[in-house]
């Protein structure tokens, strides 16, 4: 697998894209006040972000390209990974406990160190996806516009060593998965609905001037525009 580290930047709170019909379908899930802190730190310094792409290098080809830390006028998306199924954006957190979610509404049941349930069905208050929606949305509707990618997906990834998935039922999510559960299966099962791009020739090109663009126009940007390794 090929990767692309992009610089890190701090991206204030904007509205989703309105063009494009994935971004409206949006919408109506991204909130509109400021965000509250992210759980997730850079992913330079985020041990979870960084076990994703390790997975990631170890189940996947050259076939594929793996993106990390992308900003766009969305948001910060960790990963972004480019492949003959298509795109898939990937955010991670180290939320731990049973996992639970019905439509937008998480929830998880806390245990301690010896594994003995000490409370049940404790709000999240924090969206692990962070910046996934409107940042997703806004990269949907770069592709659609520049290349031949019609759909964008989006995942979840759990982290902790101490996290299991309990009932999950979500609207927008194609995978939610723990990182132990991580396989080029599970990825290429989510992406099943694409089109089986076997190149993708500028697809990654398009995703780094986006980038590049954005941290241009930003008057928060930080450091070097990309570096790939």
């Amino acid at each position: 697998m090929n990767t692309v580290l992009l610089a890190p930047c701090q991206t204030e709170q904007h509205e989703p894209a309105e063009s494009g019909w994935w971004a409206q379908a949006l919408r109506s899930v991204v909130r509109t006040e400021p965000r509250q802190p992210s759980l997730l730190a850079s992913p330079r310094s985020d041990p979870g972000a960084e076990r994703v792409a390790a997975r990631l290098a170890a189940i996947l080809d050259d076939n594929w390209t793996l993106i990390c830390n992308h900003c766009n006028s969305g948001g910060r998306l960790e990963h972004i990974l480019v492949g003959p199924r298509g795109v898939l954006t990937l955010a991670c957190t180290p939320l731990h406990g049973r996992i639970h979610c019905d439509g937008e509404r998480w929830r998880r049941d806390k245990f301690d160190l010896y594994n003995n349930l000490v409370e049940r069905d404790a709000p999240v208050p924090v969206e692990p996806t962070g910046d996934l929606y409107p940042a997703s949305a806004r990269l949907q509707q770069v592709l659609l516009e520049q290349t031949s990618i019609r759909q964008v997906v989006t995942g979840l990834v759990f982290t902790h060593h101490a996290a299991t998935l309990g009932n999950i039922r979500h609207g927008i999510l194609n995978m939610v998965t723990l990182l132990s559960d991580l396989k080029s299966a599970t990825l290429l099962q989510a992406m099943s609905g694409n089109p089986d791009h076997r190149t993708i020739d500028g697809v990654v090109e398009v995703i780094r001037h986006e980038h590049t663009r954005f941290m241009r126009s930003s008057p928060r940007r930080r450091g070097p525009i990309a570096r790939v390794r």
